[in-house]
């Protein structure tokens, strides 16, 4: 929409990282490496040492058949997996989207995902795992970076801090990084307009856990506008003045649930997770509840 409304990304539109951020990530590790603690220390006492066992959820196509219940097949007549605790050592994968429709918000829909991505990959990194991030850069070139020890981390911010929203490098190109099927998480930052569920979808199996955030602008999730507005595509820069009534936002809304819902659908259905965040949450929100 209009560029005072704060809905054209500028090219400049990049991540940027305040002093404040870095003490809220701190106190984020901190906390996320203490309630580790805590629970690793109630699930020997009450378990046992070597007991990892969790509980249990569906099946889903292509898992490793040794952790099947059969004792709940047999009971339920359905397939369910034991879910155990993540170990150390677990990697994550953090896919990371930069393309230009990012940029629309105020603060931007990128500096939430890159915020939320650090805060994942940090608290991985203090409780023992390891995490790759994954981003366009120059060109639209498919860059990573490996956080393995704590010194890398300081390195990550430098490398997230050089993101911008532009171009139109297409979520499906990090997809395809052989090196998301080596990790046993893969958490997906973007606001999905460019993909379909399938693409996304295509990560889960073998174990392997696929988070969806689906972040979108507070103007994006509810326009107010009406009367006379110039719509603005981000990635190329086209635009189009148009009358907006309350009939188009009425269908543009029922067009935006029907995209939301079938996000959630997929995802549900394949034993997957598919969470919805404003540009403008505290990213302690958003990746507090992604956390295992």
């Amino acid at each position: 929409m209009r560029a005072e409304d704060g809905l054209v990304p500028a090219d400049s539109a990049r991540v940027e990282f305040s002093t404040e951020f870095h003490a809220r990530l701190e106190r984020f590790v901190a906390r996320a490496r203490s309630r580790a603690s805590r629970e690793d220390g109630r699930r020997g006492a009450a378990r046992g040492q070597g007991v990892e066992l969790e509980g249990h959820r569906p099946y889903r196509a292509g898992e490793d058949l040794r952790d099947l219940d059969w004792e709940l097949l047999a009971r339920l007549g359905q397939p369910w997996v034991r879910v155990r605790r993540a170990e150390q050592g677990e990697r994550l994968a953090v896919v990371l989207d930069t393309s230009a429709s990012m940029g629309v918000g105020a603060p931007s829909k990128l500096q939430l995902a890159a915020e939320v991505a650090l805060a994942l990959s940090c608290a991985s990194l203090a409780n023992g795992g390891r995490s790759l991030l994954l981003a366009h850069g120059e060109g639209g070139r498919v860059e990573n970076f490996s956080l393995r020890s704590a010194n890398a981390r300081a390195a990550s911010i430098a490398w997230m801090e050089k993101r911008m929203a532009r171009g139109a490098g297409r979520l499906g190109d990090l997809l395809s990084d052989p090196g998301l099927r080596r990790a046993h998480r893969v958490v997906v930052l973007g606001d999905l307009m460019d993909a379909e569920p399938a693409e996304v979808l295509t990560l889960a199996g073998w174990g392997r856990r696929v988070e969806v955030v689906q972040i979108l602008a507070e103007r994006e999730l509810a326009p107010q506008v009406t009367g006379g507005v110039e719509w603005v595509d981000p990635e190329v820069g086209a635009s189009l003045q148009l009358a907006v009534g309350e009939r188009a936002l009425r269908e543009y809304g029922h067009a935006l649930d029907t995209r939301l819902e079938r996000w959630r659908t997929a995802c549900r259905g394949r034993g997957q997770v598919h969470r919805l965040a404003r540009s403008d949450a505290a990213f302690e929100d958003v990746a507090g509840a992604l956390e295992p």
